[in-house]
C-alpha cells in the first residue's frame, strides 16, 4: 500500500512484537498492507495526516499541493524575517 505521511509515524505489527514500520513526516512511503488494521493508521487517516494513495492522479495531487504549501512556508518565513 502506498501511502502519503503528513508526519512521522511508527506502526507497531500486531502479529509481531518486535516489529514494526516507520514513516517520515512529509514523504510517500509503500508500507505493508497490515499496517492499515492498526489503530494508529485508522486515527491517523481520519485526522488527514496519512492519505492512501491509489492511482498515479493522486500522488499528483498531493505533490503539487506539498509544492503549493512548500511555497506558502518559504513566503511566510521570508515575510517574518524582514519584519525583524
Amino acid at each position: 500500500m502506498r501511502i502519503f505521511s503528513k508526519k512521522a509515524f511508527k506502526f507497531p505489527n500486531p502479529g509481531r512484537s518486535d516489529s514494526a514500520v516507520t514513516v517520515r513526516a512529509r514523504e510517500f512511503a509503500v508500507v505493508p498492507d497490515w499496517v492499515k488494521d492498526t489503530l494508529l493508521f485508522r486515527l491517523a487517516s481520519q485526522d488527514g495526516d496519512i492519505t492512501v494513495l491509489e492511482s498515479h492522479a493522486q500522488v499528483a495531487e498531493v505533490e503539487k499541493k506539498e509544492a503549493a504549501d512548500k511555497a506558502t512556508s518559504v513566503q511566510q518565513r521570508a515575510k517574518q524575517k524582514a519584519g525583524e
